[in-house]
This record gives C-alpha cells, structure tokens and sequence, in this order.
C-alpha cells in the first residue's frame, strides 16, 4: 500500500467515533436489545466539547460503575452534535443528560451535569426498573371467542 493511501486510511480510522465497549452506537440497536434482555436503556447524550460529558465519561470508565450498567442496563451513547433531532426529542438541552427509558422508548429516569463514579452508582441504583409486558395469551385462546362461544351454547339451551 503507498504510503499517500496508508495516510489516509489512518486519518480515516481517527476521525471515525469509536464506540467503548460495551456501549451501543445507535438507540435503535440499543431499543432493539433492550426487547431482548428487558433491560432498561441509558441514554447518554454528550458532544465532543463539552468538558462536564468528559468528566462524566471518566466516571463511566469507573470499574464499579460498568458493573452496574452491564449488568441492568443497555447504554448508548448520542452526539448531541451529530443528531440534534434525537438530542431534542428527548430534551437533551444541557449537557451531559442522562435518559433513561423503558425498552419501548418511555422516560423512566433523567439527570443532566457531570458525576462522580459514586453518584453515578447511586444514581444508577435508584432507577425504576421497567415492568415486564403482561404475557400475551397463547394463539388460539382468546377470551373473546371463548365467551361467544358459551353464550351460543347457553342461547341453545334457553
């Protein structure tokens, strides 16, 4: 590879956003496994020039607190520079905001400023967990057929 390509490759690779592990890099792909798991997801919106999201990123990086959200919650994380729409639909008008919703998309929780490791765990802690959807009945057995079903039976008895 000539070195004019290699270049570019690397300017490239450094400008791309790297996501940290364990965080997804869109809300649809964070909904989409919060479905799955029934997790709650953490919305962290941020931008690359704020300097409180900086302090709040260093206190994700906290092992205590990545425990934490590995274990109760989907997180992602949203440029308020790079989607304005999604920073204003959920309101995200002070930087760093927190939201935290259901896997449906329902406001559960919400923080704006920096934290410490230990407020965040706090924080995170004190967080309704989503309820669980109410289990659907089994095909087949829908209440609605059923009591037509009695009622024609008990109109052939009348």
């Amino acid at each position: 590879m000539p070195a004019r390509s290699l270049v570019v490759v690397l300017l490239l690779a450094a400008a791309a956003p790297a996501a940290e592990p364990g965080w997804e890099t869109s809300l649809p792909a964070a909904l989409a496994k919060a479905k799955q798991t029934g997790r709650p997801v953490l919305i962290d919106f941020h931008a690359d020039w704020c300097g409180p999201c900086q302090k709040l990123a260093a206190s994700f990086r906290d092992p205590q607190v990545a425990a934490v959200l590995s274990r109760g919650f989907v997180a992602v994380k949203v440029n308020a520079d790079t989607d304005p729409a999604l920073t204003e639909k959920y309101r995200a008008t002070g930087l760093p905001t927190l939201v935290v919703v259901s896997p449906e998309g329902q406001e559960l929780a919400r923080a704006s400023g920096a934290r410490s490791a230990a407020e965040l765990v706090t924080w995170l802690s004190a967080v309704p967990k989503p309820k669980p959807a109410a289990p659907k009945p089994p095909a087949g057995d829908d209440l609605g057929r059923r009591l037509e079903a009695i009622h024609a039976e008990l109109a052939k008895r009348l």
